[in-house]
């Protein structure tokens, strides 16, 4: 009896064992299924070269040669590509940030769910090899144009400003220790810094300095900081009245779209118009297309309303006033400077912007042909950071 017993349950047992490792073979035939559709679509996809949904250049497939091979970087930008170029990447991007805030989380991408509305990124700090190299590049390209007058107003960002905003106990960078090295080494440099820091704080308690969904400052941000740099160089326009207006109420920016958090939330963005109006020419010259504003209202009905500021970046763009200053100003940019320099209009002959990002011709050729009397570096420190 209890033999038979025996042999019945070792029967049972063999049938659950069979019937499991049937299970075991169609999950492990599936999962390879999935994994070799998604190696074939990867393969065959074409690469995406920008995300709308984070308004950021995507990683491309980096170049491989023995250079980029031995020093690690064709590694970590292979690592990068396949993150950017993952198919239905930004449908999991989505699903990750949804389980992320019903688990609690106030970090997603290294942005922080901060207080008051307000989205805050960590800034990633540099090598000190990369950081060295960017510095020796700016004292000698300052040193070989000791005649003209340099000066630098970099931006900081939310993560300084607003700081008080963080998360109790946020492990976020400390920025300001490296704003301060920056400060310090630009200005061993032979660059004249303007620090925007004190009076951004300021203005804060006054109206809002940051975009709470995305990583510029406002354009009441902008204007504090030009106000700064117009005090410390005495600019025509420092004392210059603007009527500020607001162009939309629905701005969701690049924060929102890499977090997934406060997806519902939007921004106003305000544009500030000099009284009286100033006659401008603006041209961009990659384009060959000539405008008489600073701003493309059309882009305001697109997803990144930020690009309502000159369109978004350009290699070079030249700004023509009728201001009687005899000064041509060269801005070696970011897009920072996007909502910023249409403050410097009126106390600059011409304003030649170029963001190092995009442009590739001679930049010496072009100082001489614009007789360039002034250099601004303006960047974010995060950008700066890079």
């Amino acid at each position: 009896m209890e033999e038979r017993r025996v042999r019945k349950n070792n029967q049972r047992s063999k049938a659950q064992n069979k019937k499991r490792m049937f299970y075991y073979r169609i999950l492990f035939i599936i999962i390879a299924v999935l994994i070799l559709l998604f190696d074939v679509i990867f393969l065959f996809l074409p690469d995406k070269e920008l995300s709308e949904t984070e308004n950021r250049t995507l990683q491309q497939f980096p170049k491989l040669n023995f250079t980029t091979l031995t020093n690690g970087k064709f590694e970590s930008r292979f690592d990068s590509y396949v993150a950017d170029q993952f198919p239905g990447r930004d449908g999991w991007v989505s699903l990750k940030s949804t389980v992320d805030i019903f688990s609690g989380k106030t970090e997603n991408n290294r942005i922080y769910l901060g207080k008051d509305g307000y989205l805050i990124q960590d800034l990633t700090l540099p090598d000190e090899e990369s950081y060295q190299k960017r510095i020796e590049e700016i004292r000698s390209f300052v040193s070989a144009h000791s005649n003209l007058v340099s000066y630098a107003m970099i931006a900081p960002t939310a993560l300084s400003i607003m700081r008080d905003r963080l998360p109790a106990n946020a492990p976020a960078a400390d920025e300001d220790a490296f704003y301060d090295k920056v400060k310090s080494d630009l200005a061993s440099a032979g660059l004249r810094v303007v620090d925007p820091r004190s009076a951004l704080r300021n203005a804060a308690s006054e109206d809002q300095v940051y975009y709470r969904t995305d990583h510029h400052w406002t354009t009441f941000g902008a204007y504090t900081a030009y106000k700064a740099l117009a005090e410390e160089l005495q600019l025509p326009g420092k004392d210059k009245t603007f009527e500020k207006k607001m162009v939309t109420d629905s701005f969701s920016g690049t924060l929102t779209a890499s977090s997934g958090f406060r997806k519902s939330e939007t921004d106003k963005i305000f544009v500030y118009l000099p009284q009286p109006e100033e006659d401008v020419s603006v041209f961009y010259a990659s384009e060959g297309i000539r405008s008489a504003t600073f701003y493309y209202t059309e882009n305001l009905e697109v997803r990144d309303k930020y690009t309502v500021f000159f369109n978004g970046n350009h290699p070079q763009i030249k700004i023509e006033s009728a201001s009687p200053s005899k000064k041509v100003l060269l801005v070696i940019k970011d897009s920072y400077a996007n909502c910023f320099v249409p403050f410097l209009a009126g106390d600059y002959q011409k304003i030649i912007m170029i963001d190092p990002r995009y442009y590739t011709d001679d930049i010496e050729t072009l100082m001489t042909t614009e007789g360039i009397t002034d250099i601004l570096y303006l960047y974010n420190i995060a950008t700066f950071a890079e």
